[in-house]
């Protein structure tokens, strides 16, 4: 710091000018006299001169010295981290990826917690960033110990990652940043003074299922897809098993795709490959996707309206006929604002009237997907349903839905009779099916047996929580009005507390292709100007040190002064 700073040498200069003052001081010539009557006894003078003498110094060389080093040291300007500035952010990339074994037999992970030990030695504090799939995680402030700890101890099995929206974040701020990944930056990406991009990983082959896939036949056999794709490999070690029956155990050229038909009555379908790189993407497990069915009372007096409904229904493949305990009800009667279940109202119009549109739907609603309304003919009367407007001819209103978090849908459909075009219409199975889905959706239990780790989905249960049973043990959900959104992170068998089994599954080609995964470094350390943010100058307590010296220099001075003069 003192060669970079011009002042400060010359005053290091100057210290060495300050010894040698007091080392070479001059003797005083022999000059003979006749007579010393005239002449007064004084002390030798010691300042000055070219021979060395004796080093005998008095106190106030050292007061000078002391002086002179304060000042030197205030024109160095010496900083120290600021207490806010002694924390260091460290981003760690949690995808699957980081889990790839490199050469040497160890993890990216484990190479960026032996990074995180290098570059956060300097620091007291450091604040973790996890950066997975969704949205960056705060995982707290911590020792730089208990950081590399953590992230050593880490489970990466994100199927994307959160990199880049997470140093847009802590970029706008000041402070040492630190990312930690298997990917090099994008060329896209400028990063500012005191951001490091750190890449642990390496440039691996690997292959991975990209797609897996199963679903019912006619017949009740299940057909089973998969895809394999290799980066950087050329063939893969494939197979398929239904229980315990071996279906396929072959060495397949890469890229692959194998449509398998099951025997009836198979419950688990495996797919698994052989070793390699990456570990997480080599292995599939598909339950069979059993149909969910709703329980539907028809309570329909007009017979045509009955016919329709009826035929509707049975068309879906999904009705089982209950009037005990329905879980939708059809009926062209009075709505009970009580009943648990759901229920479509048939609303019948007064003074009725064929309109022709235009139609303005909420194309928002789920119901009305697949529901094309142009050139239909309908029946509206004066008499509006109540409920909020779904779909309305002008300002009449034709479909209303009545729902809330604590109550079961009731959807009115203004109709008469089944005379209208919408019920002669495609329009009108295709707005029974979207009912009947979206009521087994609603259902407790599960919608689908096969989720992709990273994957929100719904959950239902009967009560205020729903158990599950994780790899990693029991997981307790708090539902409201019934649901909750989950995301599951860990591939591996799941099941619910009532017994019912369900598979997560990683499927991400983006994290399997690993040839973009690299050692290196990008950014650079703070600049001055970044410096001077995030340091505290001490350059003025050094100065005042050398005022009070010069101070005490000068009264020791006038003290001798004043006693001369007294002598």
């Amino acid at each position: 710091m003192i060669f970079g700073i011009p002042y400060a040498l010359l005053g290091a200069v100057m210290v060495g000018g300050l010894v040698a003052v007091y080392l070479f001081r001059s003797r005083a010539r022999r000059r003979p006299v006749s007579s010393l009557m005239l002449w007064q006894k004084v002390a030798r003078p010691r300042q000055g001169g070219v021979r060395r003498d004796v080093l005998v110094l008095p106190p106030l060389f050292y007061l000078e010295l002391l002086a002179l080093l304060a000042m030197v040291l205030a024109a160095a300007a010496p900083m120290m981290l600021q207490p806010s500035a002694r924390t260091l952010t460290v981003i760690v990339d949690t995808s699957a990826s980081m889990t790839a074994k490199g050469g040497d037999g160890l993890t990216s992970r484990e190479h960026a917690a032996r990074t995180l030990r290098e570059e956060s030695g300097r620091y007291a504090r450091v604040r973790l960033i996890l950066a997975g799939a969704g949205e960056p995680a705060l995982a707290g402030t911590m020792t730089p110990e208990e950081a590399r700890r953590m992230v050593a101890g880490t489970e990466c099995v994100a199927a994307g990652d959160s990199v880049m929206r997470a140093l847009a974040r802590v970029s706008e701020g000041e402070g040492a940043v630190l990312v930690l990944t298997d990917r090099g930056m994008p060329e896209e990406v400028a990063l500012r003074p005191g951001v490091v991009w750190r890449a642990c990983g390496e440039l691996l082959a690997n292959a991975g299922i990209t797609h897996a896939s199963r679903s019912t036949l006619a017949d009740g056999r299940d057909a089973v897809l998969v895809e394999v794709a290799g980066f950087g490999v050329a063939a893969a070690r494939l197979r398929v098993a239904a229980g315990e029956t071996m279906m396929v155990d072959e060495t397949v050229t890469l890229p692959a795709r194998r449509t398998l038909i099951t025997p009836p009555g198979t419950q688990a379908v495996t797919v698994w490959l052989g070793d390699d790189a990456l570990a997480i993407d080599n292995r599939v497990v598909l339950f069979p996707e059993t149909v969910r069915p709703v329980r539907v009372a028809v309570r329909v007096a007009e017979a045509s309206l009955r016919r329709v409904t009826e035929r509707a229904l049975a068309a879906t493949g999904r009705m089982i006929a209950d009037n005990a305990t329905p879980q939708l009800v059809v009926t062209d009667g009075p709505a009970d604002a009580e009943a648990a279940c759901w229920q479509l109202v048939f609303h019948k119009p007064e003074a009725a009237s064929w309109v022709r549109g235009p139609y303005l739907a909420d194309r928002g609603q789920r119901v009305l997907e697949g529901v094309t309304l142009e050139g239909l003919v309908w029946a509206a009367g004066t008499n509006p349903p109540p409920g909020r407007a779904w779909v309305l001819a002008g300002s009449t209103p034709l479909l209303t839905g009545d729902a809330s978090l604590h109550r079961a849908p009731i959807f009115r459909l203004v109709a008469g009779d089944a005379q209208g075009t919408f019920f002669q219409s495609v329009n009108w199975p295709v707005f029974v099916w979207n009912v009947v889905s979206l009521c087994a959706e609603a259902q407790p239990g599960l919608g689908s047996h096969n989720l992709r780790a990273g994957t929100a989905v719904t959950l239902r249960g009967a009560s205020n929580s729903l158990v599950l049973e994780t790899p990693r043990g029991s997981e307790t959900l708090a539902l409201r009005a019934g649901s909750t959104t989950w995301t599951p992170t860990t591939p591996g068998l799941y099941a619910l507390r009532s017994g019912e089994a369900f598979a997560v599954n990683f499927i991400a080609p983006a994290e399997s292709d690993l040839q973009s995964c690299r050692r290196g470094v990008w950014g650079e350390r703070a600049d001055m100007e970044t410096l001077e943010q995030t340091h505290r100058s001490y350059a003025w307590t050094a100065g005042l040190a050398a005022l009070a010296l010069l101070m005490l220099h000068h009264a020791r001075l006038f003290r001798r002064a004043a006693g001369g003069s007294a002598a």
